[in-house]
């Protein structure tokens, strides 16, 4: 019997063996299975966290270039406006002059533009009321000092404007108020205005 015993003994011994094994072997296999995973998902979560970097930066880059593009548009809309508020100035400046070297300028202004000598000026409702007197009669002198009829009249009625003045021939108007001269010259008097205030 004891023979059997030994056996038996034997058996069970190398069952628990081969079973310590097999539990220690799959101890193993799921070890390295929760490690590989483990890698697999620091590996995942690297990529993530260095897309979502990735993606700030360039979400951040975007912003920065937002933010210089609507900086420098608001820098250019102050100085237009600036610009702006420079030829209104000069406009009325222009406008306030006294009236001797106001209409000085003016009959000059006039004289210069007539092409025919017998326009019709036509003036600011303010300098109609101030004109001095003898101002048609110099205007129609300059004029036939440049061999034209001198034969300029003034018209009637004002013209919606601050200052300068509208040569009318028939039914053709030129226009020569500040206003107007200020706008056609606005591209190339900018550049000098910007010059001026922003240099």
């Amino acid at each position: 019997m004891a023979g059997l015993e030994q056996l038996t003994n034997k058996i069970v011994e190398d069952a628990q063996l081969q079973a310590d094994r097999t539990i220690k072997q799959a101890q193993e296999e799921a070890q390295s299975i929760i490690d590989q995973a483990r890698q697999r998902a620091e590996a995942q979560c690297d990529k993530i966290i260095a897309d979502a970097e990735s993606r700030a930066r360039e979400l951040s880059e975007r912003l920065l270039s937002v933010a210089e593009l609507n900086a420098r548009k608001e820098r250019l809309k102050v100085k237009q406006e600036l610009i702006g508020q420079a030829f209104a100035q000069a406009l009325d400046r222009l406008c306030s002059l006294p009236d001797d070297q106001y209409f000085a300028i003016l009959s000059e202004l006039i004289a210069a533009a007539a092409t025919a000598g017998t326009e019709e000026i036509v003036l600011a409702s303010r300098d109609q009321q101030r004109l001095p007197a003898g101002f048609l009669a110099q205007v129609n002198a300059k004029v036939k000092a440049q061999n034209l009829p001198g034969a300029m009249v003034l018209a009637q009625n004002p013209a919606p404007i601050k200052g300068g003045f509208i040569l009318r021939a028939g039914k053709i108007s030129v226009n020569h108020s500040f206003e107007a001269v200020l706008r056609q010259n606005y591209d190339h008097l900018a550049m000098e205005v910007a010059g001026l205030l922003f240099s």
